[in-house]
């Protein structure tokens, strides 16, 4: 073979190589930078990520962990993540003080008596057996404003109970163990994987469960979910759409495939494995419905949480149902 026509095989070669490289490898990818707070919620982005959904769809995923939910927002709101995932009630409330918030994709859920990530339990030595019983006790919850003092108020008013009956003390969930064992706190307002922990160590019982008022308890409830500034979203739509995409082949994993996906809480959030294997995952969903988002809207309106009416359709950015 001569000279020429040896480059010529070594070009053509080169050639058809860049080619068979697949769209997924050879396009430059688009980083999104989601924030959140560490929970079973993040499990989605989480298999999206290592299962190579978002490369699928031309995405580099980036993390940022903060350890609360008005940490995430400010994140969100100052363009330091593109996206935030986080509480439905927290993004709710900030889109009506103006900060303009609007869910992309759907999250997680719970539905009585299906599923509940929100829980009061109450300690074994409390006394306490029911809400009504609430009176005169300690109660923690995460932060004023939260969906655990949303779902606190709203069963204490459900029962009858003034708020003001009752001790209302702001503890990490983390911390919430301890406060029960030490007796610095009646009962908690909690969600997993905290919730199954104290279950596990037989500290207490549930004694209600869901933060929305009781006709709409049966519905799926979002828990938390996707979301960004109005700004955001009009800029990358197409981003946007990649990103429901591969989050929806998540959700599609997670469902046929709850242990294996257990297994991120493990590696990722270092969950103890005996701790990850007992919780029961929550069910997942890209889509929102506005009748489930008012709801919670509805909830936070009866207690005053939120003092302005407002509708779901304000808060939900296009094609989320």
């Amino acid at each position: 073979m001569t000279a020429r026509r040896h480059l010529a095989a070594l070009f053509a070669a080169a050639v058809l190589g860049t080619m068979l490289i697949s769209p997924a490898r050879s396009q430059t990818l688009t980083k999104v930078k989601i924030s959140y707070v560490p929970g079973i919620g993040n499990l989605s982005f989480f298999v999206a990520d290592a299962k190579g959904y978002f490369k699928a769809e031309g995405l580099e995923f980036e993390g940022l962990p903060i350890n609360t939910g008005p940490g995430v927002a400010s994140a969100v709101a100052s363009n330091s993540a593109d996206v935030g995932y986080g509480g439905t009630l927290p993004t709710i409330a900030a889109r009506s003080e103006g900060i303009p918030f609007k869910f992309v994709v759907g999250g997680y859920y719970e539905q009585v008596p299906t599923f509940s990530d929100s829980v009061i339990i109450a300690s074994n030595k409390s006394g306490i057996n029911s809400v009504a019983d609430l009176k005169g006790k300690t109660i923690a919850v995460n932060n004023a404003g939260g969906v655990n003092d949303l779902q606190v108020r709203l069963k204490l008013k459900e029962a009858g109970i003034p708020i003001d009956s009752v001790k209302m003390l702001a503890i990490p969930f983390p911390q919430m163990q301890a406060a029960l064992e030490i007796g610095n706190a009646d009962a908690v307002g909690t969600v997993d994987p905290f919730s199954t922990s104290i279950l596990q160590n037989k500290l207490g019982k549930v004694i209600a469960r869901g933060y929305v008022q009781q006709k709409d308890l049966s519905k799926p409830i979002p828990v938390a979910a996707f979301y960004a500034t109005e700004q955001w979203i009009g800029a990358n739509r197409e981003t946007l759409a990649r990103l429901k995409r591969a989050i929806e082949k998540a959700d599609e994993y997670i469902a046929a495939n709850p242990v294996q996906a257990k297994e991120l809480l493990v590696q990722r959030l270092k969950f103890p494995g005996p701790l990850a294997a007992a919780i029961t995952l929550p069910p997942f969903s890209t889509k929102m419905d506005p009748a489930t988002v008012q709801a919670v809207i509805d909830a936070a309106l009866s207690v005053g949480i939120l003092t302005k009416q407002m509708q779901a359709e304000e808060v939900l950015a296009p094609g989320l149902n």
